[in-house]
């Protein structure tokens, strides 16, 4: 075996949760803590290259692309919607900005809606996720 070979298990939590939710948390902190934006470039790009990685071991490659990029949608989703609650909590009781409220509900509805497209894609298509 290849000595430069890793196992796609470990990719996979980068695909589907870590670069998603790290490329909406950079986004949050270029826009209202003054931090450099490329890193959002960086962590959408080892985002896909892990996803098309991981997808290289399937038998049906498309199929599982198009899932693990859509589950890294499906954990923005979720993770804006705590984010949410606690950003308009601190807008009226703790003179915090409306600004970042309306972020997390924006990427929250963007990162829904692709979660569905790809969804949709994959049925359409006829993948069983399997």
């Amino acid at each position: 075996m290849n000595k430069f070979f890793v196992y796609p298990v470990p990719l996979m939590m980068l695909t589907t949760f870590i670069a998603p939710l790290a490329a909406s948390a950079f986004g949050y902190l270029s826009m209202f803590r003054d931090y450099p934006s490329i890193y959002i470039i960086y962590s959408l790009l080892a985002w896909f290259l892990s996803a098309a990685y991981v997808s290289i071991f399937a038998k049906n490659k498309m199929a599982v692309f198009l899932k693990q990029i859509g589950s890294g949608f499906g954990w923005v989703w979720l993770a804006s919607i705590p984010v949410s609650i606690y950003f308009i909590v601190t807008a009226i009781f703790f003179d915090g900005t409306w600004g970042q409220f309306f972020y997390s509900i924006i990427v929250g509805t963007i990162a829904k809606g692709y979660l569905r497209n790809f969804e949709n894609e994959l049925n359409r298509k006829g993948f069983t996720g399997k």
